[in-house]
């Protein structure tokens, strides 16, 4: 069943027997919410008709959960107090939760735990860095010299992301837990001063 069809059947079932579309009369976009779904073949689909030069292309996914899970990988669940905290210094601790950030183009999750208040200075990373805050405040700012105006806040549960090349810095508050994610190998630029 395609997302669109199983949007509509989703808005029938809410709708009850009034045959009415709940809410704001938005289609449910199920194929957006469902976090685990898997590539196969792009299919297009093209809904005409319904005004003079306009086309309306759908370009969808097709979910298959038909095999079960992939060969060779097991679900990882990992209670807080079995991470593994690795000290660096006085400054802060490191926790790798999944993948390796050292290796080239493998997948990474990771933690940093900020220990003292501290800036890092502009740098930038050959890949994209995702980073949600998990407890505490840090702040972002974009741009290759560290100005304190520039500074946004983030606090927990905010998320950002940093695309590649781009510069930027940083300022963590005492206890700031911040989750990164990203395509390994995890590599720090600094920019000279």
């Amino acid at each position: 069943m395609w997302p669109e069809e199983l949007a509509e059947s989703a808005n029938r079932k809410l709708a009850g027997s009034s045959g009415r579309m709940v809410g704001n009369s938005s289609p449910i976009r199920l194929w957006k919410s469902c976090p685990y779904i898997r590539p196969r073949p792009l299919r297009t689909i093209a809904r005409r008709g319904l005004s003079p030069g306009i086309t309306i292309v759908f370009v969808g996914v097709e979910m298959d959960h038909s095999n079960g899970p992939e060969r060779g990988r097991e679900a990882t669940l990992t209670p807080v107090e079995q991470l593994r905290w690795v000290r660096h210094g006085n400054e802060y601790e490191t926790a790798v939760l999944s993948g390796d950030p050292e290796q080239s183009g493998r997948f990474y999750v990771m933690r940093y735990r900020v220990l003292i208040a501290c800036d890092v200075p502009p740098h930038w990373h050959p890949e994209d860095e995702h980073a949600t805050v998990i407890s505490g405040e840090i702040s972002l700012g974009l741009g290759e010299k560290f100005l304190a105006d520039a500074l946004r806040p983030l606090t927990a549960g905010s998320y950002a992301l940093i695309p590649r090349r781009q510069p930027h810095f940083t300022r963590y508050t005492a206890g700031s837990i911040v989750q990164v994610h990203g395509l390994g190998p995890l590599v720090v630029n600094y920019l000279e001063s």
